[in-house]
């Protein structure tokens, strides 16, 4: 006996879930590829969501700076697993999540110091260039 399509897709996404919570971030190879595509971008979108949260919480605890240096990592984790053009746009997404939420005035895309504009322009093309360097194509 057969399984039915709606099992079929239920198994493949549990299998799925199961794979990514396993430490494989990488999509199974017999998912479409929008699939593929859709799942590599939420990683890539918890990837900074966690490391906002991580680093909102050393900054309330630290009163730190120059914290925007912490979404090099998530760059670099999506580079090794899915390649250099994720890199980017997680290093884009990354620099938006640091002008909201790390740089004053918090909570609004306004960087008020250029000092703060230049330090996460460098970051971010420090980020693209070892999301590309580290990328596996």
């Amino acid at each position: 006996m057969t399984d039915s399509p709606e099992v079929t897709r239920t198994g493949s996404l549990w299998r799925l879930v199961l794979r990514i919570l396993g430490g494989d971030w990488s999509a199974p190879p017999d998912l479409p590829a929008m699939l593929q595509t859709v799942v590599s971008i939420a990683v890539a979108l918890a990837a900074i969501g966690v490391t906002t949260v991580v680093l909102l919480a050393l900054d309330s605890r630290l009163e730190a700076g120059h914290l925007v240096v912490g979404y090099l990592l998530p760059t670099v984790v999506i580079a090794m697993h899915y390649g250099g053009m994720l890199a980017i746009l997680t290093s884009f997404f990354s620099g938006l999540a640091a002008a909201y939420f790390l740089f004053p005035p918090k909570f609004s895309f306004y960087i008020a110091e250029p000092q703060h504009v230049a330090e996460l322009g460098f970051v971010l093309l420090l980020a693209i260039t070892a999301g590309k360097a580290v990328a596996r194509n």
